[in-house]
């Protein structure tokens, strides 16, 4: 009888891989609940909220070929952690009021689209499945 996995390695690539998408899609599809929080406690406009998701969305697709090609010559591990760590300092910034104006623009537009970029399926699929 074969098995499915052909080792412990390839087993666990697949369920860290998991979690990666797990948490970084998972962040980002509650940005939404979130935007009536940031307009009534902070003071962020409809308008600067979504300006942000579009910017992040923006840099997403900008970065990913170019992160995808880095990871396809260096390895995927070069690309995730940067941008796991690009991320994680956007969500800790933005947990610690750095949320008005231009800092919205950076945390949840630029850096959110750089970790998206290098650490959501897009780069971890193709790498897993070799």
């Amino acid at each position: 009888m074969k098995k499915f996995f052909p080792n412990k390695v390839a087993l666990f690539a697949l369920i860290s891989a998991c979690l990666v998408v797990c948490i970084t899609m998972g962040v980002r599809q509650t940005f939404g609940l979130y935007a009536t929080d940031f307009e009534i406690l902070k003071g962020v406009t409809n308008t600067e909220f979504g300006l942000a998701i579009a910017f992040h969305a923006l840099i997403w697709g900008a970065f990913t070929p170019i992160f995808g090609r880095i990871s396809d010559k260096f390895g995927g591990y070069i690309v995730i952690i940067p941008a796991l760590l690009c991320y994680a300092v956007a969500i800790f910034l933005l947990g610690n009021n750095f949320i008005s104006g231009v800092w919205l623009q950076l945390n949840l537009g630029l850096l959110v689209g750089i970790g998206l970029a290098g650490a959501a399926g897009t780069i971890l699929t193709p790498m897993i499945s070799k």
